[in-house]
């Protein structure tokens, strides 16, 4: 193992010691801050101190084995320490950090062949791999690393994720299914390839992985509702009910309890499950939502607003088919209103249908086709599902009886939803953009961000009286992080808020 490190200063202390605890390598670090300042006397010293603790990085560590069989195909003997590897490797990282990664690629393979091929030699390679941008070669990479050493179980997830991110959905899940095979327990594998999976709508293939896991974990409600979300997905509408309600109301996962209340209620069983379901779902993310502030990063705050959102449409949609069709509008609306996504502009439609208001139903619905083309234009290979079809049918529908939904064109209608009247400009011309919270029909907590053209002294009060209402549901706390433009031209100034 490395030697330990102990740096003793008078502004601060540094300690790494590592220790191997049966398979796993552990390296501890401690640092105590004795000055807050260091002064500029003592740049010596502090620099010495910065080289010996953080600058050298992490070193090469050599793996070696007390088994008499080793060489080409496994590590050297203990006692072995391959200095020349050590010092290529930290090389080729330096390089990479330069953005040299040409350069790094050559001094990495050399580091490569010092090495003999031995187990984790692959990994630097991929890293340049990845810093050069080139996701079919970091992946490749990796698969070159199990072809020698398939027992390298931490190589499959980075190979798997390296494939997601190259667009090879289908080489990621067999990289997945090859480690479960070599893992059949392993349930955190399991759950990870039922997480891809669900994620692009692959439930029948899905199915048997969740059988297995739900005889391993009978009391994870959270796995039990993911099975008979798929079991409802691939017509098994009995079990998937059956599960569903048996395993819902001891779920915790936002995600998953808003899908299970979304199956419910689209097949219009079980609708107080399914609003109740929802409802935790809502409750939960509007609780989590409290920490939310502009510039914090919190880790998947994105993708657990965009659950919130849909949770709005959910839960809506549960409601309305229990009834009480001016209730579920608040809901749905604010979904809406926030995404533009064509299911709820589906929703919302049918909701403005069954109150009579059939031109503002072919509205949205025109504009919830307007996106949907905007979508298919990016993937000439998409086909039309069944809410892009059911779009589809009640426009002709609507038509039919002689609707007509006003001189605006779709597209302009969307930008007229995203578009605030905020005051005059007074001969100002010039944009500023905000990221803020979404609370309460009004953005507030503001962070200022480009600016362009007329300073707009006013714009903080401009972007504050904006009225954003509608864009949460009647008497929610929910906060929503999301950006806006200020924009001043002509004698308007106009809040943007961009999708």
């Amino acid at each position: 193992m490395p030697t330990a490190i102990h740096q003793k200063t008078a502004f601060a202390n540094f300690d790494k010691t590592y220790a191997i605890d049966h398979e796993t390598l552990t390296v501890l670090r401690r640092v105590e801050v004795l000055q807050k300042k260091v002064p500029a006397a003592d740049w010596k010293a502090y620099k010495k101190w910065m080289d010996a603790t953080v600058n050298e990085g992490e070193p090469f560590i050599q793996l070696t084995t007390t088994d008499a069989k080793s060489g080409e195909k496994g590590p050297p003997k203990a006692g072995t320490n391959n200095a020349e590897a050590a010092r290529l490797v930290k090389e080729g990282i330096e390089e990479i950090q330069r953005g040299e990664v040409n350069k790094a690629e050559k001094t990495l393979a050399e580091a490569r062949g010092s090495t003999r091929s031995r187990p984790g030699c692959g990994a630097p390679m991929v890293i340049c791999s990845s810093s050069g941008g080139d996701g079919t070669r970091q992946w490749r990479g990796y698969r070159k690393e199990l072809e020698l050493y398939p027992d390298t179980y931490w190589v499959y997830g980075a190979m798997s994720q390296a494939q997601v991110n190259g667009g090879h959905f289908a080489a990621a899940v067999e990289t997945m299914l090859s480690l479960l095979k070599l893992t059949p327990t392993n349930d955190a594998v399991a759950k990870l390839l039922v997480g891809m999976l669900m994620g692009r709508g692959e439930y029948a293939q899905a199915l048997p992985v969740l059988d297995a896991l739900v005889v391993r974990l009978p009391e994870d409600a959270d796995v039990r509702a993911q099975l008979g979300i798929a079991q409802m997905k691939t017509g098994k509408i009995t079990e998937g009910k059956a599960t569903l309600v048996a395993a819902l109301p001891n779920a915790n996962d936002s995600e998953i309890l808003n899908s299970g209340s979304y199956e419910l209620a689209d097949a219009g069983i079980e609708l107080e499950a399914a609003e109740k379901s929802g409802r935790k779902a809502v409750d939960l993310l509007t609780a989590e939502s409290a920490d939310w502030t502009p510039g914090q990063s919190i880790r998947l705050q994105p993708a657990k607003q965009q659950v919130m959102v849909a949770a709005w449409d959910t839960l809506g949609w549960a409601i309305y088919k229990e009834g009480r069709v001016d209730e579920a509008e608040g809901y749905i609306r604010a979904a809406w209103l926030n995404g533009q996504q064509p299911e709820e502009g589906l929703h919302l439609g049918e909701i403005q249908e069954k109150q009579g208001h059939d031109e503002a139903a072919l509205k949205v619905y025109e504009m919830a086709v307007e996106n949907l083309r905007h979508d298919m234009s990016k993937d000439s290979t998409k086909k039309l599902d069944p809410v892009a079809e059911k779009l589809h049918e009640r426009v002709d529908a609507l038509r039919k009886k002689g609707t007509k939904s006003g001189r605006i064109d779709a597209k302009a209608g969307l930008q007229k939803l995203r578009t605030l009247p905020v005051g005059r400009s007074a001969g100002r011309s010039g944009f500023v953009e905000y990221a803020f919270v979404l609370s309460g029909g009004r953005a507030v907590e503001l962070q200022k961000g480009m600016t362009q053209g007329t300073e707009l002294a006013d714009g903080d009060a401009m972007v504050r009286k904006a009225d954003l209402g509608g864009r949460t549901p009647p008497g929610s706390s929910a906060r929503l992080l999301r950006k806006g433009t200020l924009n001043c031209h002509s004698a308007e100034c106009e809040f943007i808020v961009h999708p």
